[in-house]
């Protein structure tokens, strides 16, 4: 089935007539690959204003990395909730807009991206967008839109981290040059929602060195963030360098805000072995008891987390994994 198809059954809600989808897409390879790049886009063209970290794209690739555990078999279950977690959502329809204004008037003089970012910092979106425009299609259509934005999304790692880490993952998953600008209008339309602090200057704090100072028992959004700053920390990044400066900064408020608090993890390690969790039963418990979508997203989290064979981490484990139940 191809995109358009796909999308008009998702925007209808029929269930039924996406079994046949879901039941191909269950068979691994191809159909499964396709399966969840077609929700992933969905998920990028989503029009949304309420609870940035409960954004689709943030839902949709968590499934995605919870599925990776078994691509021969993918689970039927985890399909069918990206289906039900996506219809009837209503899509952006503005996104061509400044595409076709700017191809009628002309890039004009070079776009320069200190003006671009400048517009973003100071909120003035209307400029923003015709300067995203422009900066998109001087680039050839590139992806470095996404990654200026995203540098930037992330001066604010509490509101914006965990869904600008999930939109570069999802983003990364085929690097379709065609879906470039979607990606790039669903983060420009999160970014917005908050006023951006300005750029911080680097602290010396790492993701790994934080692990032993936080709380096991701290909150759980602490720690689903951490991981995802974690995985983007250890990537390699074109703006690799701006995103460690922001990180580590976030990082450093972080410690500060655990010395502060009465928070205090006491050792609750009882030697059981639990990195081998079945992340993906465990999945299909949360989405058959209808838990939030939000437990989804913290279960990725503590996935990858499970993947650091740390002392504390069992605790955060053992822990959250029991609330999450």
């Amino acid at each position: 089935m191809n995109g358009p198809t796909l999308f008009k059954l998702i925007r209808s809600g029929d269930l039924e007539q996406s079994d046949s989808v879901i039941a191909k897409a269950s068979k691994g390879g191809d159909a499964l690959v396709q399966y969840l790049n077609y929700m992933l886009l969905y998920a990028a063209s989503v029009k949304w204003d309420k609870n940035i970290d409960s954004h689709p794209i943030v839902i949709i690739n968590s499934v995605k990395n919870i599925l990776s555990d078994n691509i021969e078999k993918p689970s039927i279950t985890l399909l069918t909730f990206c289906f039900n977690i996506l219809s009837k959502l209503p899509l952006r329809d503005n996104d061509e807009y400044y595409i076709k204004k700017v191809e009628k008037e002309g890039v004009g003089l070079a776009v320069f991206i200190g003006e671009f970012e400048d517009s973003i910092q100071s909120g003035d979106w209307g400029k923003t967008e015709i300067l995203a425009a422009k900066f998109f299609l001087a680039s050839d259509k590139s992806r470095a839109i996404i990654d200026s934005l995203a540098e930037l999304g992330f001066q604010n790692i509490n509101s914006n981290g965990l869904f600008i880490f999930h939109l570069l993952r999802a983003f990364n998953f085929m690097q379709k040059k065609s879906q470039i600008w979607t990606y790039a209008c669903c983060l420009m339309n999160i970014i917005k929602l908050k006023k951006l602090p300005n750029p911080h200057k680097r602290r010396d704090c790492i993701p790994e060195s934080s692990i032993n100072n936080i709380p096991y028992n701290y909150d759980i959004k602490t720690w689903v963030i951490l991981a995802a700053m974690l995985r983007v920390w250890n990537n390699d990044y074109v703006r690799q360098d701006g995103y460690r400066r922001e990180i580590s900064h976030w990082l450093y408020l972080l410690k500060t805000n655990i010395d502060k608090s009465e928070v205090k993890g006491i050792s609750n390690y009882s030697g059981l072995n639990i990195f081998h969790n079945n992340f993906i039963k465990i999945a299909e418990e949360i989405i058959s008891k209808n838990k939030m979508p939000d437990n989804i997203i913290a279960l990725d989290g503590l996935r990858y987390l499970s993947k650091i064979k740390n002392k504390n981490i069992i605790n955060v484990l053992d822990y959250h994994l029991k609330k999450l139940r």
